[in-house]
């Protein structure tokens, strides 16, 4: 399976991939079945249709989804596609897949299919469990491709490609979008004549470098996917004019599509938050830029084998993101991404396990180091110059890496232990990473020096005790008032004179027992206690306590 937090592609086995990537086999039940072979029909004069001509250039442009991408939507939601008959429903008010009738659902259900290569695609997982509709449709259409070249198995809700498809001789268009498809079978590579590949709308995760086989594939619409990257045998496909990848988590282009000079346009619509190299920025100022920059790219990757030191300072990086290929390089030892414009750092960042050395200088929009990078135990230098990061706080930075290593590896523990302990560090300020730790219970920010307590600690509905004591502290934010699961919190020794929130005399629910105590304990003033004495049967009538302790303090 493929790591959705880190974007680990798995290392494919062909021999145990399923049968979506056998290639060459069928599933254990049809070992021992004869496949149906498919006949050409003979034409109105009695004759075998020969093969149409290509579809015209109109069919070399993006499909509608790449110009507007809320039609394409409304499109699918309707089970529509490039032929508007095919989309009736059945009589019990469902729809069916696209060019499936509602005659053809009640012959499912009536009874079994006369025709023997549709009952093969039936019980071959190809398509839907027990969807015979379907498996009929397949099957018409791949008949029909034997003439035209052009198979349109979009929108039949198949689980893969069957087999079959790629030993289709001649086949130029395949389109398969709009179906579940999560695997795209090695066989591809056989289509050696296939123009246009359309598999927007799927499910896959990752393409084969068989692909990189299609020599004459011109067309490839793999937008709406899960693709977090491509083959770099992608680069061996001169003839590739359109590039379609909106819409996935895309990390990177392969550097070896600089290679692809017929390449005119890309679709990278929704990448922005995902795609490093190349940036979006380079790829909206047109191919010629792309290509440049992917060539730098490539011959700063070729350092690697002899020096295990990468630089990609100045690359214009601004996704967090960084491509696997780099992640996946476990003998670099130094990794210089300095002078780019992210604002945050990949975890992934951790199966670098050689890396000791890492330079984030200049990084301005950099604020905040990924709480996994406590794991990186090996890291002996950060290089932060000019970089401010606010998490882990400037305190903790200016003691080297492994005090920012230290530093992050308690963040991360407490996604799990549901505590956090960050007493003694004579940090100043609270550190906003903390408010994104889910199911945190104990917070302890004990005898440090922090003023003021940063509004994201209301984040933390699940807390129940807060430790403050020994800080500097002259106010809480409003915002505390979300922390209603508070049960106790130490606010002594700290320089609370006035009042304990902000911007109200008196705290008032929704806020909780623990901080109404807290008011409390850390006043000295007499006049104050008394006066907040009269609030108490009015504090319980309302946020509908049995009891409230009370001890003035003289």
């Amino acid at each position: 399976m493929v790591d959705k937090e880190n974007g680990v592609l798995p290392q494919i086995n062909a021999g145990k991939s399923g049968a979506a990537s056998r290639e060459g086999s069928r599933p254990s039940s049809a070992r021992d079945h004869k496949l149906p072979s498919i006949k050409v029909r003979p034409g109105s004069n009695g004759e075998e249709t020969q093969p149409q001509e290509e579809e015209s250039n109109a069919e070399d442009r993006p499909p509608d989804s790449m110009e507007a991408d809320g039609d394409e939507e409304q499109a699918r939601s309707e089970g529509s596609g490039d032929e508007d008959e095919g989309n009736a429903s059945s009589p019990n008010g469902t729809s069916s897949p696209r060019g499936v009738s509602g005659d053809a659902g009640n012959y499912a259900e009536e009874g079994a299919l006369e025709d023997p290569e549709a009952e093969y695609w039936r019980r071959n997982t190809a398509v839907p469990k027990n969807s015979k509709s379907v498996a009929k449709e397949l099957a018409k259409q791949l008949q029909s491709a034997v003439a035209t070249k052009k198979l349109d198995i979009g929108e039949l809700e198949l689980n893969m490609i069957p087999d079959k498809v790629f030993e289709l001789d001649g086949l130029r268009i395949l389109w398969a979008q709009a179906n579940n498809i999560q695997v795209l079978p090695r066989l591809i590579g056989r289509s050696k004549d296939l123009t246009q590949l359309r598999l927007f709308g799927n499910q896959l995760r990752w393409l084969p470098d068989e692909v990189g086989e299609c020599l004459a594939l011109q067309v490839l619409w793999i937008q709406n996917n899960h693709l977090i990257a491509l083959p770099g045998t992608l680069g061996n496909l001169t003839q590739l004019k359109i590039l379609a990848v909106a819409r996935n988590p895309l990390r990177s282009l392969p550097h070896e599509l600089q290679k692809c000079l017929n390449l005119k346009e890309i679709d990278f619509e929704g990448l922005d938050d995902y795609l490093s190299i190349p940036p979006v920025d380079v790829i909206k100022q047109g191919m010629s830029g792309v290509f440049m920059y992917l060539k730098e790219y490539s011959r700063r990757l070729g350092w690697v084998h002899e020096t295990a030191t990468l630089d990609l300072s100045s690359m214009g990086i601004k996704a967090p993101t960084l491509p696997l290929e780099v992640t996946n390089m476990t003998t670099v030892t130094s990794l210089n991404l300095g002078r780019n414009a992210m604002s945050a750092l990949s975890s992934s960042i951790n199966y670098m396990v050689s890396l000791t050395d890492l330079d984030v200088g200049n990084c301005v929009n950099l604020k905040q180091l990924s709480s996994e990078m406590g794991a990186m135990k090996q890291l002996t230098r950060i290089g932060l110059d000019s970089t401010e990061l606010m998490s882990p706080p400037p305190e903790i930075v200016s003691n080297g890496a492994e005090s920012i290593v230290d530093y992050l590896a308690t963040l991360h523990a407490a996604r799990f232990t549901h505590a956090l302990h960050l007493s003694n560090l004579e940090v100043r300020q609270v550190d906003p990473a903390i408010g994104d730790i889910p199911g945190l219970t104990h917070l302890n920010l004990s005898a440090n020096k922090i003023t003021a307590i940063a509004s994201t600690i209301s984040r933390l509905i699940d807390l129940q005790t807060l430790e403050l004591q020994s800080n500097d502290i002259v106010s809480l934010p409003r915002a505390m008032e979300h922390c209603t699961g508070l049960t106790y919190v130490d606010l002594s020794n700290n320089r609370i004179e006035g009042p304990v929130f902000a911007g109200a005399p008196l705290p008032h629910p929704p806020l909780s027992l623990a901080l109404f105590r807290a008011s409390l304990a850390c006043h000295s003033n007499l006049e104050f206690n008394n006066r907040i004495r009269g609030c108490i049967a009015d504090w319980v009538l309302n946020s509908r306590l049995s009891t409230c302790e009370f001890k003035p303090i003289l």
